[in-house]
């Protein structure tokens, strides 16, 4: 842990006015400074909490009370992130002398607040006349989180700020704003040096968080406390910002949070709690010293020109040499699309054609106008969210939010489920969605550690006594998204609950190679009896590789639950909109510059950080992936004719090294051993 003080003989250098004391924990034994080259650009989404407020004049309050409020929002803010945390304080003490100081680590806000270093802050903050707090709790994505300066609060020159969010044009940012020069990892740091830049230019408080608001693109919800003045500034581009006023006696101020239930859930019988309000997109406020609130309008986020960005698909990308490729003989396929005879269940007729297509059935939208009306008893009056839509930051529900906002005028709220393998990308993407469209966006954290080691030990089994029938197994951990769709829905008090599914993305052969004939449906999507065989078949694995009786057990059963259990009663956008790859892309490509991968010029599965793995393990065994099983359904559809399939699957079927070799980072297993398993499985050609 890193506790940082005001030190008496700062000097206008923003590194060296802060004073390293000296605490440290579990994270660090040593603290050496920060090696830009130690962690990758550091982007982060995260809960933010604050309190500010006034204190009678004259009276010395004992400050227990607000110690209790701010560390119950720190714990609740957890469900953001628990990957690190961090608090800052200013306030007058009873000496007079104004104290600025706070603390950072790379542990949950849970064990933060029962630090001793939480509460020597709070000791040392004994207040006459003003108080303002700040709270963070950060979800990794890049960037080391026991590299302090990549955690939260944000300092710089006299100012000290949180932000949950991502800017997304913040290497463009460097090349053109002189005062991001020697600018760390942290993209929120940028925030806050604009901010600077602009005070010190004679702006003020909120006309500085504005220009430094509109030359950002992404999401940013910020609180902000200066060293030289009272008060707080608090301002959302995309919603992601709820407050509560508070009183007791001797004190009146502000709860502030990035999430409606944390401040809903705040309780002390000390203080009377006003009702909890929404900050919609394009709002702030600032509090001064008497605590009044003056609210200023935000601008939207800085919109970059399509086609100005260096990250569209260009062109097969290449494996890199040294790295094992993927040959596969010819196969017998369907004379119609281009799923091969491995494809478990398939059918051949006496002309080739397969039984897929045979029994297809295309697409019959309802239409757009038909979506209205199904919409339209949920729409909610002014502000108020109508709506809950699950994001996964994929090209689907991004384009499904699009249709939503701009086309139909709903109102949705926004949220994604990570479970560890979310990928940065995704949630650059998500940004940029959530930001332009004026959308708050909650991020429901697992245990990230733990959800990793759970895969890591079901890879480590499988790889004992490898079976294609039980890949995704690895897979599992995300299943939860549904549950938490259900309740969010429940805490939101949202009657309808909306998902973006591409029809054409069926993979049955993922049952199928369990034995269990699902047909053309979706994954979780199939009957009692064939939910019973496909426990058996997982079962009769377990018992045959014990390996797989480990930690991530419960976990994996909750998933299985909440696959095939729980009710999911959704309403489907393409049940009504016509599903067709070139307009999904060009809407998101020009009008979001939306982000592609680096290793894969299709922008499907692109945030997936499994897909990558499993699509290996399933060509190499099977001789084909879940590509292949898109490119026929669009030949189906009439979308695509066969020979572009082909070609398109073969690309898209060749190892994607830069992904494969980051999700064997993060999981923390060796790729080149799990591999050389899956080489020497068994071909089904």
């Amino acid at each position: 842990m890193v506790w940082f003080r005001r030190s008496p003989w700062s000097g206008s250098s923003s590194r060296s006015r802060w004073d390293l004391c000296a605490r440290f924990s579990r994270c660090s034994s040593t603290w050496s400074g920060v090696d830009p080259d130690r962690c990758a650009e550091c982007r982060i989404m995260c809960g933010i909490i604050g309190l500010v407020g006034t204190f009678e004049s004259g009276r010395h309050q004992d400050l227990i009370g607000l110690r209790e409020v701010a560390a119950g929002l720190m714990r609740r803010s957890e469900s953001r992130g628990r990957e690190a945390s961090g608090a800052w304080i200013r306030c007058t003490g009873s000496d007079g002398r104004v104290r600025f100081e706070g603390l950072r680590s790379a542990i949950p806000a849970s064990e933060l607040v029962n630090s001793q270093s939480f509460d020597s802050l709070w000791k040392n903050a004994a207040s006459i006349g003003e108080l303002g707090f700040i709270g963070h709790s950060r979800l990794v994505t890049n960037g080391r989180a026991d590299v302090d300066e990549n955690n939260q609060p944000v300092l710089f020159d006299g100012l000290a700020m949180v932000h949950n969010g991502i800017v997304v044009n913040v290497d463009d940012l460097r090349k053109t704003e002189d005062c991001l020069a020697g600018l760390s990892e942290l993209d929120s740091e940028a925030i806050v040096r604009l901010i600077h830049r602009q005070l010190k230019s004679g702006e003020t408080r909120s006309e500085a968080a504005c220009s430094a608001l509109a030359a950002i693109a992404g999401t940013a919800s910020i609180l902000l406390l200066e060293e030289g003045r009272p008060g707080m500034l608090a301002a959302t581009n995309n919603g992601s910002l709820y407050y509560r006023s508070m009183r007791c006696e001797g004190f009146q101020g502000y709860g502030i949070a990035s999430e409606q239930s944390m401040l809903a859930d705040t309780t002390n019988a000390g203080f009377d709690f006003g009702e909890v309000t929404h900050a919609p997109a394009g709002v702030g406020f600032d509090i001064g010293a008497t605590s009044d609130r003056v609210e200023f309008r935000v601008p939207p986020p800085r919109r970059i020109p399509a086609g100005t960005s260096d990250h569209r698909p260009v062109g097969p990308v290449p494996i890199p040499s040294g790295f094992r490729s993927i040959e596969i003989p010819p196969l017998r396929r369907c004379t119609r699309c281009i799923l091969p005879d491995t494809f478990p269940f398939l059918d051949l007729d006496e002309h080739g054609v397969c039984s897929l297509c045979r029994n297809y059935r295309r697409q019959s939208p309802l239409g757009i106008d038909e979506l209205a009306k199904a919409l339209e008893p949920f729409r909610r009056p002014g502000d108020e969210p109508d709506c809950l839509v699950a994001f996964s930051g994929g090209r689907d529900s991004s384009y499904g939010l699009h249709v939503l906002v701009k086309d139909l005028g709903m109102k949705p709220i926004t949220f994604t489920y990570d479970w560890g393998l979310v990928t940065d990308l995704a949630r650059r993407n998500q940004a940029r969605i959530c930001g332009q469209l004026g959308l708050e966006h909650i991020m429901v954290s697992a245990d990230l550690a733990r959800k990793r080691r759970n895969v890591r030990r079901n890879i480590e089994a499988w790889a004992r006594r490898p079976r294609i029938g039980i890949i995704p197994l690895f897979m599992a951990g995300d299943k939860q998204f549904f549950k938490h769709a259900n309740r969010l829905s429940k805490q939101f008090k949202q009657e309808i609950s909306v998902f973006a599914v591409n029809p054409l993305e069926t993979t049955s052969f993922k049952t199928g190679f369990c034995g269990v004939n699902q047909g053309a449906g979706m994954y979780f999507d199939f009957g009692l009896l064939q939910k019973m065989r496909l426990a058996a078949y997982y079962g009769g694995q377990y018992l045959a590789n014990p390996r797989y009786f480990n930690a991530s057990l419960l976990d994996t059963v909750d998933a299985f639950s909440s696959s095939f259990l729980i009710e999911k009663n959704y309403l489907q956008m393409f049940d009504y909109l016509l599903w067709e790859e070139k307009s999904v892309d060009k809407v998101l490509l020009d009008e979001y510059d939306w982000e592609t991968a680096g290793d894969c010029r299709s922008t499907w599965r692109i945030g997936d950080g499994t897909a990558a793995f499993y699509n290996y393990i399933y060509y190499r065994v099977a001789g084909f992936t879940e590509n292949d099983t898109f490119r026929s359904n669009q030949i189906r559809e009439g979308q695509l004719d066969r020979e572009t399939a082909l070609k398109l699957a073969e690309e898209e079927n060749q190892p994607r090294v830069e992904s494969l070799r980051w999700y064997a980072d993060i999981i923390g297993f060796d790729l080149e051993a799990i591999l050389d398993v899956v080489d020497g499985m068994p071909r089904l050609y």
